[in-house]
């Protein structure tokens, strides 16, 4: 049975695109979601800042700032959804 570090090594040693291996992917998908919940309890402005005052590029189409409350309360909580941001595609080195 692997440990949790040996499946974190594979997921680093392969790589889901050039550049960029599998742990990182699932990191950028977490820190993406993490902005989007940022600009979902914003105010809408032309600008949007992530949790440390930098301006975040999103281009969003008019129907997310329509629907944007109910988005917000439909959104997974980050203590749930984390593992599988992160990890969605663990099993993808063992493939």
């Amino acid at each position: 049975m692997l440990t949790w570090k040996q499946v974190e090594q594979e997921m680093e040693n392969c790589y889901q695109m050039p550049g960029m291996s599998i742990k990182q992917h699932g990191d950028s998908v977490y820190q993406y979601y993490r902005q989007l919940e940022q600009i979902l309890s914003s105010p809408k402005e032309d600008k949007i800042l992530d949790l440390f005052g930098k301006e975040l590029s999103w281009k969003l189409p008019s129907w997310f700032w329509k629907y944007r409350d109910d988005l917000s309360q439909e959104a997974a909580d980050l203590s749930i959804f984390y593992w599988y941001l992160k990890y969605h595609d663990l099993g993808k080195p063992f493939c």
